[in-house]
């Protein structure tokens, strides 16, 4: 195991630990169907910090962000969606349903670049299919 600036490549049939030029490839597991997350929230944004790549889905539903009392789960504080700034590549699809109203646009995910190619469909649900 490497230490947490450095990523694991094999040379000439060895393993050895790289230093990592800027953030180190991290992949996370999304949300959604075939997850054990549902949506976004606040009991599992701590799981995508430094993640650069979310396999499978994030979805960010109404439950996530103001809170699931039957789950007893709190509301999200939007300052904490900014762990997705290091999110590189998303394999499945980005699915939002509910945003923070005081959070006029989706720029956490800027990065991303394969955002941009997503469309609006004719529901409040925004995808984009095969990210990055």
């Amino acid at each position: 195991t490497c230490p947490n600036d450095k990523m694991e490549v094999e040379k000439n049939g060895q393993k050895i630990c790289q230093l990592c030029e800027g953030l180190c490839p991290k992949a996370c597991e999304g949300t959604g169907i075939g997850s054990k997350y549902q949506t976004v929230d606040s009991s599992n944004i701590h799981r995508f910090i430094n993640c650069t790549k979310i396999l499978g889905n994030l979805d960010f539903l109404i439950t996530g962000l103001e809170g699931d009392p039957w789950h007893n789960i709190n509301a999200l504080d939007p300052e904490k969606l900014n762990v997705f700034r290091t999110v590189r590549e998303i394999t499945g699809y980005l699915n939002i349903q509910s945003w923070p109203k005081h959070m006029q646009n989706f720029s956490i995910f800027s990065i991303c670049a394969c955002v941009a190619r997503g469309k609006w469909s004719d529901s409040p649900v925004w995808r984009t299919a095969g990210c990055c």
